[in-house]
């Protein structure tokens, strides 16, 4: 492809250059993606406080998600799916890959044991998320299990056939990176339900009260 000349271009090549990326275009989608990612991680980590977590979470989620297992899945679904999500970006830089094969090893294995732990103990707080509402439900396993299946099947093809084991870990990341336009989609939506102002949902009172 040729390279478009256009101001800070050749800085960008630079860096390109740099971070190993071979094609013009990677490392801006690797930006824009990675930057989304990374803003989504950094926005939701004051969840990682508790108080912080129980002000944050989803009105009527709380009452159920502090009771029981919740109360330990829903944490650690989220410390894990934080860290993780951060530490994944570094797993998608060519230059780490090639020259520092050992730490791009041993940063996938840490990925793997804060992501497929994450969705794991995502897809327990399913039950009660948004609702319980079957349709949620559904969805939310649909994607824990899309998630760790992607991720099996990377480090399955990790040493027998490389470039399979970067597409299923891509594959893995964005479906796992889902959540971010989720949150878009449901803000735009209950936007929306309000204005309509016709759809109505039974709740227990005691699930939706203000926390103390």
């Amino acid at each position: 492809m040729k390279p478009i000349n256009l101001p800070g271009g050749a800085a960008y090549r630079t860096v390109s250059g740099i971070l190993g990326f071979k094609e013009q275009q990677s490392l801006l989608l690797y930006f824009i993606f990675g930057g989304a990612l990374l803003g989504y991680c950094l926005f939701h980590a004051p969840m990682m406080n508790m108080k912080t977590m129980e002000r944050l979470t989803v009105p009527g989620e709380w009452f159920w998600l502090s009771k029981n297992g919740f109360k330990v899945a829903y944490p650690m679904h989220v410390y894990l799916s934080i860290i993780g999500g951060i530490f994944v970006l570094l797993q998608f830089i060519p230059a780490i890959r090639r020259r520092a094969v050992l730490l791009h090893r041993i940063n996938g294995y840490f990925v793997l044991l804060c992501l497929i732990p994450a969705n794991v103990c995502g897809s327990i707080t399913g039950y009660r998320s948004f609702g319980g509402e079957i349709n949620a439900q559904s969805a939310y396993y649909t994607l824990g299990i899309s998630i760790i299946f992607c991720f099996c099947a990377g480090l399955f093809n990790v040493k027998s056939n490389t470039r399979e084991h970067r597409r299923w870990m891509i594959r893995g990341v964005v479906i796992f990176s889902c959540a971010i336009t989720t949150r878009i989609i449901v803000v735009i939506a209950r936007l929306i339900v309000t204005d309509i102002g016709t759809y109505h949902a039974a709740r227990p009172l005691i699930s939706v009260r203000e926390p103390r």
